[in-house]
């Protein structure tokens, strides 16, 4: 017969050499934490404050005319497209970037050629989907930025869900230890992120073979789809309730 007992973890009470976004949690020693079957995440609040720009999109590249490569790195922030299109034309003094009466970036070059590279980290946020060679011209990016941030958040932990999820290898590096999948799409930056898993479906994980388990720490992990770390600033903390199964002795 199994029994459930609820524990709330806090990105507050993380150690000095943790982030906001990756973080473990002590357990208090009991007979739950010895023989834990399956954990669920319940509750989840964290307010909005990571940047739609952060250190794993704001890469952008170009060879010039001697093709060298060129590495430009726009500032870690929460950007308007108006507020990047000033960044950008901070980064180079031979281009001017506008937006275009159509919505897309803009890019004018003077001077010698420039091949603006699609493998960039920023090129999707900024519409670029292919190279673009300029010869002292203007041309529009291919596409429209995205710089609406991450619209799902992926609770992650390295204890208990190292094997819930089973990807390409290739594609991912082998499983995701996910926990649960938080919707933030239609929370504005600065908002609370407020999600509540409805009983009826919520993300369970087992343990493995369903046999109890000792968890004495527990790893999270906060990241966007494709686990990236999150940028949550410090004392932006993450609050995480969770349902604990086990075995009682």
């Amino acid at each position: 017969m199994s029994a459930s007992i609820l524990l709330r973890v806090n990105s507050k009470f993380k150690k000095s050499n943790e982030s906001e976004s990756d973080f473990s949690y002590e357990l208090v020693s009991s007979q739950a934490v010895a023989s834990v079957t399956s954990i669920s995440l319940i509750e989840f609040t964290v307010n909005r404050l990571f940047t739609n720009i952060n250190p794993t999109n704001n890469i952008i590249q170009f060879y010039d005319f001697g093709s060298n490569l060129i590495t430009l790195t726009v500032p870690v922030k929460q950007y308007t497209v108006e507020e990047l299109i000033i960044a950008l034309n901070l980064l180079y003094v031979d281009w001017t970037w506008t937006l275009g009466a159509d919505n897309r970036l803009v890019l004018t070059t003077v001077g010698p050629p420039i091949n603006l590279i699609s493998s960039s980290l920023i090129a999707q946020y900024i519409g670029l989907t292919a190279d673009l060679i300029f010869v002292a011209e203007t041309k529009s990016m291919q596409s429209y930025p995205q710089l609406q941030g991450p619209d799902e958040i992926y609770v992650q932990s390295s204890i208990m869900a190292s094997g819930s999820t089973l990807d390409d290898v290739t594609g991912t590096g082998g499983s995701i230890p996910l926990l649960g999948i938080i919707p933030c799409g239609t929370v504005p930056y600065g908002f609370t992120v407020n999600y509540q898993t409805p009983e009826t479906s919520q993300f369970t994980v087992s343990s493995a073979s369903g046999a109890p388990n000792q968890m004495k720490r527990l790893f999270i992990q906060i990241t966007d789809k494709y686990g990236n770390l999150l940028n949550i600033p410090d004392l932006c903390h993450v609050d995480l309730l969770f349902k604990l199964t086990y075995i009682p002795s």
